[in-house]
């Protein structure tokens, strides 16, 4: 970025756990969705949705009072019967997966979805993800957290 390595390591390593939010959006595709939090009582959340944490992700909070990005892989929300609500917005089939875009209270939320999605534009799902999928990254440096 700029000229600079951002980081160095195997594609694997870079991929699962990026060191900035560059490195994040940048290797992937699609992108990877990013949520500005805030801090709350039992961890991150963001437009009043608590985000999920694990236990080395809430421990990571100590040292950033004022929120952070909170990073997720689209192939790691799925759809669920329930979870995080939300508005189909745009689908893209490429032939062995398909893009979902869903409008939810805290933002546009791209899924990658393996096969053919069955729910249409328009229509009202639930998205869900593990809390260890989830990467934290500093708002202001945009370098990783956890």
């Amino acid at each position: 970025k700029g000229g600079l390595i951002e980081q160095l390591g195997s594609p694997d390593d870079i991929y699962s756990r990026p060191a900035t939010r560059f490195v994040a959006e940048f290797i992937g595709s699609p992108a990877m969705n990013m949520v500005g939090s805030q801090r709350a009582a039992n961890g991150l959340a963001a437009h009043g949705v608590e985000l999920a944490l694990n236990d080395p992700q809430r421990a990571a909070l100590g040292s950033h009072p004022d929120g952070l990005l909170y990073g997720l892989r689209p192939e790691a929300l799925v759809f669920a019967d329930a979870g995080l609500p939300g508005t189909v917005s745009m689908l893209e089939p490429t032939g062995p997966e398909t893009y979902a875009m869903v409008d939810t209270p805290v933002g546009k939320l791209t899924a990658r979805v393996p096969g053919k999605v069955h729910h249409r534009v328009g229509e009202k799902v639930f998205l869900r993800w593990a809390a260890e999928d989830a990467h934290l990254f500093d708002t202001k440096s945009e370098q990783r957290v956890a």
